[in-house]
C-alpha cells in the first residue's frame, strides 16, 4: 500500500459547502492515475452536520480503491469500493469525481465547489 511519509497525514479537506483546501494534491493524484503511476490520497470530507468522513483513494496502477470511513459519524459505517476508471464530471456548481467499473457507475468519490 502507498502512503505519504507522515503516518496520519491528510492530503485535502473538503468542508460542508464543498470548499477544498488543497486541490493541487488531488490534481496530482489523478494525473498519476492517468499516467498509470501508483499513488494514494487521504481526504476528510465534512457533512452538513459537521461530521468528518475519512476517504482514502488508492491507485495501484490498475485499479482504484475507495475506502469510505464514516465510523466517526452518526452513520457508523465503513465501506470499500473498487473500480478501474474514474470520470470528472460537472454537477451544477460542483466538480465530482466518480468511480466506475468499465461503464458501470460504482460511487461518487467526492465533489467540491468549482
Amino acid at each position: 500500500m502507498i502512503w505519504r511519509e507522515e503516518k496520519y497525514s491528510i492530503d485535502a479537506i473538503i468542508d460542508s459547502i464543498g470548499k477544498i483546501d488543497n486541490k493541487v494534491r488531488i490534481c496530482d493524484f489523478f494525473d498519476n492515475v492517468t499516467l498509470k503511476r501508483p499513488d494514494a490520497i487521504k481526504l476528510i470530507i465534512f457533512t452538513i452536520e459537521g461530521e468528518p468522513i475519512f476517504r482514502t483513494i488508492i491507485y495501484n496502477g490498475n485499479f482504484i480503491k475507495l475506502i469510505d470511513d464514516s465510523t466517526k459519524t452518526s452513520l457508523k459505517s465503513y465501506n470499500e469500493y473498487t473500480g478501474n476508471r474514474y470520470l470528472k464530471e460537472a454537477q451544477g456548481e460542483m466538480i465530482a469525481y466518480n468511480l466506475y467499473q468499465d461503464e458501470e457507475f460504482i460511487r461518487k468519490m467526492f465533489s467540491y465547489r468549482s
